[in-house]
């Protein structure tokens, strides 16, 4: 399954949103956990200094304990904590004990008609208007019978519930003491208690102030919180998150498929096409519309198919070509291969006795052996050109010597055809780095096939011109020029056109070009207006010395 590159990022977008959320809901729960802490604290020790600011006259007369234990039940009752009042060396004077679940206490209302004598002798047996309600056991059973001689003297005296919940305490007023029960809820009141979430238990803040001044304490009122809406909050806020962080976990997974989908679409139409090509199906093209990177993969894909269908066809080329080429320089080798093999054969006959046959003999297999040798050295020329392992031996000349030499070499041929032959040199020297050995070889090849190929009586001109940067080297003829069909065809190897009558092998011309190519120019030939044809070997100019 996870070979695929779309669950991979579906996964990855889904686990990045999990661990994005844990992050941000673990930083807010640790931010407000720490705030609540800090606003419990402020609360309980402002409710702390409340307290011993009541407490402090009560222990200064020495005779308030019974006060004493009133006020931390009656505290204990509204801030729904745990006080306790200890005296200056910490011994702990009352005790208000943990908040249960459901406490009560005793109210004593003010009622019309009540006889203070009544009041007074019951409230030897009830002190203080205010005071904790047990609700079981024999201090229970006698707290409420002597609520039930307190009703009859007039008298209300009403039992408040309090019932912890997660925003705090929830107060009742149900019944009168006489007519209660034992502290039972009305049924509404059962169903809010049911409906009221279960608070976990949590590490409890506690508080200690100095009752009196801090230097001189009387005593200590300490509190003790207990859970609360603090509680409440971070259970709510971390269920929230919980349920934030599974639903941005279903977002995220079909958010991913939506993009990975449209991010292995493409890739696998690339797919598709690049298996077509190694195929062997050149022809396909990929879409690629897109400026993202798949696009600029799908172009370069394209590119690299294109690239590929003109290599092959470079190479298919290149095959035909090598494979004429095979074929020619098998026929123009054989051709002196047999004649010397002929000739062999005739002189080891009857014949071979003849001493003018065996001179006549002798004389054409030493033009045969030439022949074979010029064929030979030319093929290698050829190969070392393609292989670039030609060495060139570069030297800064004057190009118009290299013409005045070619000229002077090629006037005896000339004159033996009946032509002439005239250079047209200008007054400037012409540099260029070359290797003389191999442009002359070159510039002569152009110049021995005007020789051939014009007919008596006709003339050569060489020259050589600047042409901006380059220095060119021509001959002109008054021959029969070249048909304009074969001069696209000319520089191949071993070609030769229809009409040509001149011998021949056809490797001149592709020398020359390939010789001119090496040292960074080229050959072109073109039909004279007036007739004849101009050969042009073009080179690049020497660079000036440097100063």
């Amino acid at each position: 399954m996870f070979r695929s590159l779309r669950p991979r990022l579906v996964l990855s977008y889904v686990l990045l949103t999990v661990m994005a959320v844990s992050l941000v809901g673990a930083l807010t729960l640790t931010l407000v956990r720490r705030s609540l802490a800090r606003q419990e604290a402020a609360f309980l020790e402002a409710n702390a200094e409340a307290i011993a600011r009541q407490a402090d006259p009560l222990l200064a007369s020495g005779h308030g304990l019974v006060a004493l234990e009133q006020l931390a039940a009656t505290a204990a009752f509204l801030t729904d904590t745990q006080v306790r009042v200890l005296d200056a060396e910490r011994t702990v004077l009352t005790d208000s004990g943990v908040p249960g679940p459901a406490d009560s206490v005793g109210w004593l209302a003010s009622p019309a008609g009540l006889v203070p004598g009544d009041l007074e002798s019951t409230l030897d047996r009830l002190p203080g208007m205010v005071f904790p309600l047990p609700r079981q056991g024999a201090q229970g059973l006698a707290f409420r019978a002597a609520a039930g001689e307190l009703s009859r003297t007039g008298a209300e005296f009403v039992i408040v519930e309090r019932s912890p919940g997660p925003w705090g305490s929830r107060l009742r007023f149900p019944t009168a003491a006489g007519t209660t029960s034992a502290g039972g809820a009305l049924p509404a009141d059962r169903a809010l208690d049911a409906m009221a979430p279960e608070l976990p238990s949590t590490p409890s803040q506690i508080v200690s102030v100095p009752i009196g001044s801090a230097t001189a304490a009387l005593g200590y009122v300490e509190l003790t919180g207990a859970p609360g809406t603090a509680t409440a909050v971070l259970t709510a806020i971390r269920n929230a998150l919980l349920g934030a962080g599974l639903g941005s976990a279903i977002v995220a997974g079909v958010v991913g498929l939506v993009v990975s989908g449209s991010l292995t679409r493409p890739l696998r139409r690339l797919t598709a096409v690049a298996g077509q090509m190694a195929a062997g199906d050149l022809s396909v093209r990929a879409n690629a519309d897109g400026q993202d990177e798949i696009g600029a993969l799908g172009r370069q894909l394209n590119q690299m198919a294109a690239d590929l269908d003109s290599s092959f066809a470079a190479l298919q080329a290149e095959r035909d070509a090598l494979r004429h080429f095979i074929a020619d320089a098998s026929h123009e080798l054989r051709t002196p291969i047999t004649a010397l093999a002929n000739f062999n054969e005739i002189l080891q006959g009857p014949d071979g006795t003849d001493p003018a046959l065996r001179a006549e003999f002798l004389a054409a297999s030493e033009a045969q052996l030439a022949r074979l040798s010029w064929v030979t050295g030319h093929l290698l020329d050829l190969s070392r050109l393609d292989a670039g392992l030609m060495r060139l031996e570069r030297q800064t000349i004057d190009a118009r010597q290299m013409v005045t030499g070619a000229a002077r070499e090629a006037a005896p041929a000339a004159r033996a055809n009946g032509l002439t032959v005239r250079e047209s040199l200008p007054g400037e020297e012409v540099p260029v780095h070359v290797d003389p050995a191999r442009l002359g070889q070159a510039y002569a090849n152009l110049l021995d096939n005007a020789v051939k190929f014009t007919p008596p009586g006709g003339s050569v001109v060489v020259g050589v011109d600047r042409a901006d940067d380059r220095a060119v080297l021509w001959v002109e003829d008054s021959g029969p020029g070249i048909p304009d069909d074969d001069l696209p065809h000319v520089f191949k190897r071993f070609y030769r056109a229809p009409t040509a009558t001149a011998p021949g092998t056809g490797l001149g011309l592709a020398i020359a070009r390939g010789l001119a190519i090496a040292h960074g120019g080229d050959v072109q030939l073109e039909n004279r207006p007036d007739g004849g044809l101009r050969a042009s070997l073009m080179i690049p100019l020497a660079a000036p010395p440097s100063s």
